[in-house]
């Protein structure tokens, strides 16, 4: 079996969660990623063999900063890329004509299910939301752009089957839908090994910093210094960063054995960073977002799993942390199971592109 899979290349949340589940999939199975996503970064994650196609088929949400979309902006971009795409989906569609596809999996590019039905093959979406979700919200503000965010979702109708990752909006106009449990990767506690590496004291607090790569201007980062009993450690440099703030990258750590070693993470709610959070029973400290219809999903999901802790935008910039720290110390969230949504969600998209392979669709 051959799947070409589909991945957006907004941020690097949807690429880790589908290469965890590739990595369940059957030694027969062959599967090209195909995305904008650098092919290195699956070398890293995919345990699977795999291929790789570089294209770019969607843009996802562009950033104004680390919380705010730029929605004008996201809705000219997408726009653009999709007068692009018929001279792409041509090529890719040769290509898997070409490379004998039996079926197309996409996290969550549109323009997989015409190259789909085009092939004449099954296909599935893997997703806790939609672009058309997403964009669907900005149509009020941004009217002309109505037509297209139809036809996005009109491409989405065309799926064979849904496979909706929990947390996951309703997503309805799919016609047939899958819940899948939480999917995630599972980390080890290195807390210990953590402190040592740094050569910081035994005793202290771990707090992980996830802001992305998008920056957080106005931020008062050397307050972090007023938090003496905590360690924050981060991916990404921080302006006038104090002696308790360490870079991570390059440090032999996976990024879940950071989540599974920390007492809280601090960042913007996105699905990857909810689900290992609760994978590995580590509170989130998180910050309030607009315009991103996930976020009331993933805010609930948190909230109700017992480990999320709300921060206002100021009480972030300002590092007004203080409470928040201390109850992140005192929760007690529940742990989900460590590989059941991955594993379900592999065995899911086998058997629909099995028992669906040939038929004319």
């Amino acid at each position: 079996m051959h799947i070409a899979y589909f991945i957006t290349g907004h941020g690097y949340g949807h690429a880790v969660r589908s290469a965890t589940i590739a990595r369940n999939f059957s030694p027969s199975t062959t599967v090209t990623f195909i995305t904008d996503i650098p092919e290195t970064f699956f070398r890293q994650e995919s345990r699977h063999p795999f291929r790789h196609l570089k294209y770019r088929l969607d843009c996802g949400c562009l950033q104004a900063d680390f919380v705010t979309v730029d929605r004008k902006k996201t809705l000219e971009e997408y726009a653009a890329i999709s007068v692009k795409n018929k001279s792409a989906t041509d090529e890719i569609v040769d290509w898997c004509s070409e490379n004998h596809v039996n079926g197309i999996v996409s996290d969550i590019v549109p323009a997989a299910f015409d190259i789909a039905a085009r092939c004449s093959v099954p296909s599935l979406a893997v997703t806790n939301f939609t672009w058309y979700d997403i964009y669907h919200e900005f149509i009020a503000d941004f009217p002309s752009f109505e037509p297209m965010v139809d036809t996005i979702r009109d491409q989405y109708r065309s799926a064979g089957k849904l496979l909706a990752l929990a947390p996951a909006l309703p997503m309805t106009y799919f016609s047939r839908i899958e819940h899948i449990p939480v999917v995630g990767r599972n980390g080890r506690n290195c807390k210990r090994r953590l402190l040592e590496k740094f050569n910081l004291e035994p005793d202290k607090k771990v707090a992980i910093i996830y802001i992305g790569d998008f920056g957080s201007s106005g931020t008062m980062w050397n307050r972090l210094a007023t938090f003496s009993q905590w360690e924050f450690f981060g991916l990404h440099p921080v302006s006038d960063a104090p002696e308790n703030y360490h870079l991570v990258n390059g440090s032999g750590f996976s990024y879940p054995d950071f989540i599974a070693s920390a007492d809280c993470v601090v960042g913007k709610l996105g699905y990857g960073l909810v689900a290992e959070s609760m994978i590995n029973g580590t509170p989130i400290v998180f910050l309030s977002r607009e315009h991103f219809a996930e976020y009331p999903v993933l805010e609930r999901a948190v909230t109700e799993w017992g480990g999320g802790i709300r921060l206002s935008p100021d009480d972030f910039t300002s590092l007004g942390w203080k409470t928040a720290l201390q109850k992140a110390t005192s929760v007690s969230p529940s742990h989900y199971p460590v590989t059941e949504g991955a594993a379900t969600c592999a065995r899911s998209i086998e058997s629909y592109i099995s028992l669906n392979s040939g038929k004319k669709r």
